[in-house]
C-alpha cells in the first residue's frame, strides 16, 4: 500500500500565515488601545480646557461688575463680591466649571490675579500652559482646572499600563485667563452724550440738557474710577446733549462709537427726531422700548465750537472720553409725553419737594434720569490707554 507523502512545504506556508494573522491581530488591537487612548486624552483634555476658560470668563465678568455671584444662584450667592474673597472666588469659580462640565467632575485646583485674589506665581512650561500676563492689563484672572474621576484625579492609560504599569494613570490640567477694565468701545441707541463731572455710580442721577445752548461751563471735578485712578478735569461742560448722526434710536440698531471719537452735537430736537421715519412718534415709541434696560451713553469732557458765531448757537463737537452704562428710567423730552414714571430724587438732585419733575424741565427742556451701573459690553476688548476713565461700560478678555 503507498503511503500518503505529507507536503511539509505546504505546512510551513500555513504556519507562516497563521503567525501573519496574530501578529496583524495584534497590531489592530494595540492600534485600537493607542486609539482608544489618545481619543479619551483628547476629550478629557477639551472637556478640562472648556471648564477653565467658562469659569475664568464668569469669575472674571463677577470681578468687573462687582458681583456676587448671582448667576449661578437664584439670589446672591455670596455676601460680598466674588473677587472680594479669595474662598468666594474659589468655589465660584468651580461652581461654574461644573456647570459647564458634562460629568460635573472638573476639579479648580488654582484660581489667582489681582487683589484681593491671591498673587499668582511663575507658570510652567507646556503646550496647554497660560502665558505670562502682559503687565498693562491691570486686572486679570487666571483659573486652572484638572481632571476628576468617581474614582480620583486621573485617568487610566490602557496603552501605558501595558507598557509601564506605575505610570499607568494620567491627570490632564487646563489654565484660562482673561482680564477686565474699560471698555474702548461702546454700542450707542441714545443720541444723547453726557459730561463726565455728572459720574454717580450709585443712586439714580436725573440730568438736565444744557442751558442756552452752551454746554461749556466753568469749574471742574475730581472722580475717582472703578479702577481707584484719579482723574481730574478743569473745564467740563454741562447738562447732556443730543447728537446728530445717529440712527432712529432701537434695541437693535447700536451704532458703534470709539473712544477719541468726534461727535457732532444737534441743538435741535427736531433734526434729532428727523432720523425716524415715522418723526416724532416713531421716536417716542423707539425711546420707550428702551425703559429699564441699560444704555450705553459717550462721555465727554470738553466742547470745541464749530461756528464763527459768537455765541456758536449749537455748532460744538465733543470728543469722547468714555461711556457710562446707564439704567435708562424715564425722560421728559419738552412738550412730548413722559417716559416711565416721575423720577425719584436723591440728595443734590435739581427735583421738586412732591419728587416730580424739577421746575427747569418745562417745555423749553429736555430731562432723562436714570442709574450708572457697571455692566459689560458685549465682545468688547479691554482698553490699555491710561488716560480715559473706567466708570461704568466695563470689557472682558480672554488672554493667552
Amino acid at each position: 500500500m503507498l503511503k500518503k507523502m505529507v507536503d511539509l512545504k505546504r505546512e510551513d506556508g500555513a504556519v507562516v500565515a497563521l503567525f501573519a494573522i496574530l501578529m496583524s491581530s495584534v497590531l489592530v488591537i494595540a492600534l485600537f488601545v493607542i486609539v482608544f487612548d489618545i481619543s479619551a486624552l483628547y476629550s478629557e483634555r477639551r472637556v478640562i480646557q472648556n471648564t477653565a476658560d467658562s469659569s475664568v470668563l464668569a469669575t472674571t465678568q463677577e470681578c468687573a461688575i462687582g458681583g456676587t455671584g448671582a448667576i449661578i444662584n437664584l439670589n446672591n450667592a455670596y455676601s460680598t463680591g466674588v473677587c472680594d474673597n479669595q474662598s468666594f472666588a474659589l468655589d465660584f469659580a468651580g461652581k461654574y466649571a461644573n456647570l459647564n462640565s458634562p460629568d460635573s467632575l472638573t476639579d479648580v485646583s488654582e484660581i489667582c490675579g489681582t487683589a484681593s485674589l491671591n498673587q499668582c506665581g511663575s507658570l510652567n512650561t507646556g503646550q496647554f500652559e497660560c502665558k505670562s500676563v502682559n503687565s498693562a492689563y491691570k486686572n486679570y484672572v487666571r483659573v486652572k482646572t484638572s481632571t476628576r474621576q468617581s474614582t480620583g484625579t486621573s485617568i487610566t492609560s490602557l496603552f501605558t499600563s501595558l507598557v509601564n504599569p506605575s505610570q499607568a494613570n494620567v491627570k490632564v490640567i487646563g489654565c484660562a485667563q482673561s482680564a477686565w477694565g474699560k471698555s474702548a468701545y461702546a454700542p450707542v441707541i441714545l443720541p444723547i452724550a453726557l459730561p463726565i463731572c455728572d459720574y454717580a455710580l450709585n443712586g439714580t442721577k436725573l440730568i438736565q440738557d444744557f442751558v442756552s445752548n452752551n454746554p461749556v461751563v466753568t469749574g471742574g471735578c475730581t472722580i475717582n474710577d472703578l479702577n481707584g485712578d484719579v482723574f481730574t478735569y478743569s473745564s467740563p461742560t454741562n447738562g447732556f446733549s443730543l447728537l446728530s448722526g445717529f440712527a432712529c434710536p432701537g434695541i437693535g440698531t447700536p451704532t458703534k462709537v470709539n473712544v477719541g471719537d468726534t461727535l457732532q452735537v444737534e441743538s435741535s430736537m427736531s433734526q434729532v427726531i428727523s432720523a425716524c421715519a415715522g418723526g416724532a412718534v416713531q421716536f417716542q415709541r423707539q425711546i420707550r422700548k428702551l425703559l429699564n434696560t441699560n444704555v450705553y451713553l459717550p462721555i465727554v469732557t470738553s466742547a470745541a465750537c464749530q461756528s464763527q458765531s459768537v455765541n456758536c448757537q449749537g455748532n460744538y463737537t465733543f470728543k469722547v472720553a468714555s461711556f457710562f452704562s446707564l439704567k435708562y428710567l424715564g425722560s421728559k423730552w419738552k412738550n412730548q409725553l413722559v417716559d416711565g414714571a416721575n423720577p425719584v430724587c436723591v440728595v443734590g438732585d435739581p427735583c421738586q419737594t412732591n419728587q416730580s419733575w424739577p421746575v427747569a424741565c418745562d417745555a423749553t427742556r429736555i430731562c432723562i434720569y436714570g442709574t450708572f451701573e457697571r455692566t459689560i459690553v458685549p465682545g468688547a476688548d479691554v482698553s490699555l490707554d491710561p488716560t480715559f476713565p473706567a466708570v461704568g461700560a466695563m470689557a472682558v478678555q480672554l488672554l493667552p
